[in-house]
C-alpha cells in the first residue's frame, strides 16, 4: 500500500494576532494545512540510502510528534546525504514558496516537544534558562528579548547534539535530527558552507533548484511569536553557536550566508544531514571464508565488502577489472564463472571512490577446458548404430567442409576451432549437407547455447528440416537442407557452442531418436560441434515506412481477415481517420504456407474500388511493386454486406523471418493508371490501414510439425504416391517451389504423374487438427 497523507496541523492560522517587524510581509500569508506522511505499514520505504550520484534519492522512516513518518533523502553535490524536506513538512518543496514544505520552526537547542508547531502557545523563559530547564515537558514557544530571551548566555561552548531529551544539560540541548537515527545530526556552519558552494546557492531560486529543494519558510520572531519573510527568505539553523546566539544559513534575493547569526529564541527551519564518518578502508571477504576460487562449471562465489569505520556508509559498487569476459559480478557481489583464468574483482566505496579493495579469483574446470564434448552431453556418451556423415555446414558466410567417407568416421566431430560469427537479433541462413541413406526422413537440427549455461535448452533448438537427396554429389550419395536461424536479441555476447545433429529416423523399426541434442540409441547419423561468436546487435535501418493518406472522403475499410488477424471497423464515411495504424495487431504466418486475405469496405455508392495490398517480405522498409504487391477489385458495397474481396497470398520461402509491415489501401477504381501509384501514393477516395505480420519458419510450430506420424512412399516417384499414418489424414495439399497451391487431395493415395518433374512441398492435414510437411520428388 502506498503512503497515506493525513492531516496533522494547520499552518499560520490566525496570523491577525501576530505582529511582524516588516510591514511588507504583513497580511500576505494565507492560512494553509500541512500534512505528514506516516504509518510503517503504509510505507514502501526500506531506509535505503541514496546512490552515489548527485540527486540520487533514498528515504528514512522515524518517529516525529509521536507518529511514524517517512521522509525523502538525497545525495547533494557536496557528497553528503541530506533530508530533502524540512523537519515537520508534509512534502518536498514544489516551489520556493510552497507552504506545505515549510515544516516546523525550532528554537535553537530545543527538540521535538511541540514548541516548534505553528499553533503552539507562548511562554516566558524557564528557570534555569537552558535545556536543563525544559526537563519538564513544555510544548510552548518561548518569547522574550535580551536577558529574558531563550538561553541568552550565548556561550561559544554550548552545544546542540545529545541524542535524547533526558540527556540534555545546561550546556547541551537535544538534537531533533537524532530522531532519524544516531548518525543523523544538525548541520554545522561548515556543512552549510560546503553545500552552498557545491550547489551554487546564491538566492531563493537557486536554493529551491538545488538537490535539497530548500524552501523560503521565513522565521518566527522570538519577541512577538509572529512570522516574518514567509515565502521570501530562508533561515536554516546550524549547530554552531555564536556570541549573539547561534549561526544559521540565511538566503535572500541578494545573498546566501551560512555564517549569519541570530538569538537562540528565533524559530527557524531544520534540515538534517547524515553524519557519515570518513571512509578509512574497504575490505573484500569471501562468504563462509571460502577460498577465492571457482572450480565447478558455471559455478559462483559470493563476496561481501566491509567498510571501516563500521558507522560509515557500507554501500559499494562491484566490477571486474579490464571488463573481463571470464566471469560476471552482480550488484550484490555474486561472481559467476564463464571461462577458465584469473579475474580481479573490485569493490569501491559509494561515498568515497578513492577507497576500494580488489581480490583475485582463480577460475578452473569450465566447459571449454573439459574433455570434449562435455559439458554439453554431461556424462552421457553419444551413441549411434551407424555413422552417416555430415559433409558440409554453412552458417551465414562461413562454410565448413568435413571429410567424406572418412575412415574411421566418428560419431561426434570437434570443429570448435571453427568460429561462426553472428549478431544479436540478426537472422542467418544455414545449410547442412550429408548422407541420406536413400531416405527422405533424414533430419537436421541445430543447437546454440545462447545463455551460455553449458546446456542446450528447449528454446535453443532449431529444426532445420529433411535433407533433400534429389541432386546427389557426383559419386557420393548426399542430401541438402536449408533454413534460417534468428539470434535472440537477449543472447549473451561472446563465444559459445554451436551443434549440428543429422539423423535418419524411422518409426517403422528404429523408433524415435532419443536424448536430443545428445543423441543416444539406434539412430544413423552424426554430430558436429562448432564455436559461435555472438556480438551486439548491429544498428538496423530506421522504421521509416512512408506516410500515406486520402485526398478526399474517407470511404473506409470495414473488415480485414488474414491468418489470425480479424479486425472490424466503422463503415461510416469520414467516421474514422484516413490512415489507421493497426500495427499492434499481428498475424502469425509460416513461410511456404498460403493464406486468404479477406477485405471489405464501404464504396459510398455504385463505385468499384481497388484493394491494394503491400507486404514488406524482405523487411527493407519499402514496398516492392514487383514482389510485394497484391490486388483485387471490390465491387460496390456498404461495407457491412456480403460483398468483399479474397486474395490468396503465399508466404515466400525466402521471406525474412520476424515482424514486418502489411499495408492495405482501398482506393476508388481507375483513378490511377498502372505505374502511376505505389504504396506511398495517397488514395483518392478510400482509406489506408497498416498491420504487422510475424513471419515464422515452416518448422516453427511443434504442433504443426510431427514427423513420426507419417511415411511417404515411393519417394521419389513417377506417379502414384501413398502417405500412411496412424492418425487419420483429412487432406493433402501440394505446392510448387514458388509457393503456389497446385493440387488438393482428400485421399492418402494419389497420382502426380501429370505434374512436371521436380520437388513439391506437401502439407498433410490430420483429423486431430495437426499438420505436417514433407517434400515429394517427382521423377
Amino acid at each position: 500500500m502506498k503512503n497515506k497523507i493525513l492531516p496533522y496541523f494547520s499552518l499560520l492560522i490566525g496570523l491577525a494576532g501576530y505582529t511582524t517587524s516588516h510591514a511588507q510581509t504583513a497580511g500576505l500569508v494565507k492560512p494553509a494545512k500541512t500534512n505528514i506522511v506516516r504509518g510503517v505499514a503504509d510505507t514502501e520505504c526500506s531506509n535505503t540510502l541514496p546512490g552515489p550520484d548527485t540527486g540520487d534519492i533514498g528515504c528514512v522512516t522515524f518517529i516525529y510528534q509521536g507518529q511514524t513518518v517517512t521522509y525523502a533523502t538525497v545525495r547533494a553535490a557536496d557528497g553528503k546525504i541530506w533530508l530533502q524536506q524540512n523537519l515537520g513538512s508534509s512534502q518536498i518543496a514544489t516551489a520556493s514558496n510552497d507552504a506545505s514544505s515549510y515544516g516546523d520552526y525550532f528554537q535553537w537547542g530545543r527538540w521535538d516537544d511541540g514548541h516548534q508547531k505553528t499553533t503552539s502557545p507562548t511562554v516566558s523563559a524557564p528557570v534555569p534558562n537552558n535545556p536543563e530547564g525544559l526537563q519538564t515537558p513544555s510544548n510552548a514557544f518561548i518569547t522574550g528579548t535580551g536577558a529574558n530571551g531563550w538561553w541568552s548566555n550565548n556561550l561559544l561552548t554550548d552545544k546542540w547534539e545529545v541524542s535524547t531529551p533526558e540527556n540534555a544539560t545546561d550546556v547541551n540541548g537535544c538534537d531533533p535530527c537524532k530522531a532519524l537515527g544516531e548518525q543523523w545530526k544538525m548541520p554545522s556552519q561548515t556543512d552549510w558552507t560546503d553545500l552552498k558552494n557545491a550547489e551554487n546557492i546564491s538566492n531563493p531560486a537557486t536554493a529551491f533548484s538545488s538537490s535539497l529543494k530548500l524552501s523560503a519558510a521565513g522565521y518566527r520572531s522570538n519577541s512577538s511569536a509572529g512570522y516574518t519573510f514567509i515565502g521570501e527568505r530562508l533561515y536554516y539553523w546550524s549547530s554552531t553557536p555564536s556570541s549573539s546566539g547561534s549561526k544559521y544559513f540565511y538566503v535572500s534575493s541578494l545573498i546566501a550566508n551560512p555564517a549569519a547569526g541570530a538569538v537562540r529564541g528565533q524559530g527557524s527551519s531544520i534540515r538534517c544531514v547524515l553524519a557519515q564518518e570518513p571512509i578509512a578502508s574497504v575490505a573484500i571477504q569471501v562468504e563462509a571464508n571460502a577460498a577465492p576460487a571457482i572450480t565447478t562449471n558455471g559455478g559462483t562465489l559470493q563476496l561481501s565488502a566491509t567498510i571501516l569505520p563500521a558507522t560509515a556508509d557500507q554501500q559499494v559498487n562491484w566490477s571486474l577489472l579490464d571488463e573481463s569476459t571470464l566471469a560476471t559480478v552482480d550488484a550484490n557481489g555474486l561472481v559467476t564463472a564463464i571461462a577458465n583464468g584469473t579475474v580481479t574483482v573490485k569493490a569501491v566505496s559509494v561515498t568515497d571512490n578513492t577507497k576500494y579493495d580488489t581480490l583475485e579469483i582463480v577460475i578452473s574446470n569450465q566447459g571449454s577446458s573439459s574433455e570434449f564434448p562435455a559439458p554439453y552431453c554431461g556424462d552421457d556418451a553419444i551413441t549411434t548404430l551407424t555413422v552417416s556423415e555430415i559433409t558440409e555446414v554453412t552458417f551465414g558466410s562461413i562454410t565448413h567442409t568435413s571429410g567424406i567417407n572418412e575412415t574411421p568416421a566418428t560419431t561426434i566431430e570437434n570443429f570448435t576451432e571453427t568460429i561462426l560469427n553472428a549478431n544479436q537479433g540478426a537472422t542467418y541462413p544455414v545449410t547442412i549437407k550429408g548422407g541420406t541413406q536413400g531416405q527422405t526422413s533424414v533430419s537436421a537440427y541445430v543447437y546454440i547455447d545462447f545463455n551460455q549455461n553449458n546446456i542446450f535448452d528447449a528454446d535453443e533448438a532449431f529444426t532445420i528440416g529433411y535433407l533433400d537427396n534429389s541432386n546427389p554429389v557426383t559419386g557420393v550419395e548426399s542430401g541438402t537442407v536449408s533454413g534460417n536461424i534468428t539470434i535472440p536479441a537477449d543472447a549473451l555476447t561472446g563465444t559459445t557452442r554451436f551443434r549440428v545433429v543429422k539423423a535418419y529416423e524411422s518409426d517403422s523399426w528404429m523408433g524415435v531418436l532419443e536424448n536430443l541434442p545428445c543423441p543416444t540409441g539406434w539412430f544413423i547419423g552424426q554430430v558436429e560441434d562448432y564455436t559461435i561468436e555472438i556480438a551486439e546487435a548491429l544498428p538496423g535501418p530506421v522504421d521509416d515506412y512512408c506516410e500515406v493518406a486520402v485526398d478526399f472522403d474517407v470511404e473506409p475499410i470495414t473488415y480485414v481477415s488474414f491468418a489470425n488477424i480479424d479486425n472490424t471497423t466503422s463503415e461510416a464515411v469520414n467516421g474514422t481517420p484516413a490512415y489507421e495504424d493497426f500495427t499492434e495487431i499481428t498475424g502469425d504466418v509460416i513461410t511456404g504456407e498460403t493464406y486468404v486475405l479477406k477485405v471489405k469496405g464501404n464504396t459510398n455508392g455504385q463505385f468499384s474500388h481497388d484493394v491494394r495490398v503491400f507486404i514488406d517480405w524482405n523487411q527493407d522498409f519499402t514496398f516492392d511493386m514487383e514482389t510485394e504487391y497484391y490486388t483485387a477489385s471490390l465491387e460496390p458495397s456498404t461495407g457491412t454486406d456480403d460483398v468483399g474481396v479474397a486474395i490468396e497470398i503465399t508466404i515466400p520461402h525466402d521471406a525474412v523471418l520476424g515482424t514486418t509491415r502489411m499495408r492495405i489501401i482501398k482506393d476508388m477504381w481507375n483513378v490511377y493508371e498502372p505505374g502511376e501509384f505505389d504504396a506511398c501514393t495517397n488514395a483518392y477516395y478510400g482509406q489506408v490501414e497498416d498491420y504487422t505480420l510475424n513471419i515464422q519458419d515452416e518448422t516453427a510450430s511443434n504442433e504443426a510439425f510431427d514427423k513420426p506420424e507419417i511415411n511417404v512412399y515411393p519417394n521419389p516417384t513417377t506417379g502414384m504416391v501413398t502417405i500412411s499414418s496412424e492418425t487419420e489424414i483429412s487432406k493433402v495439399e501440394l505446392f510448387d517451389l514458388t509457393g503456389k497451391n497446385i493440387a488438393v487431395y482428400i485421399n492418402a493415395t494419389f497420382d502426380i504423374s501429370h505434374l512436371a518433374a521436380g520437388m513439391y512441398q506437401t502439407k498433410i492435414s490430420f483429423g486431430n487438427g495437426k499438420q505436417s510437411f514433407v517434400k515429394i520428388i517427382k521423377k
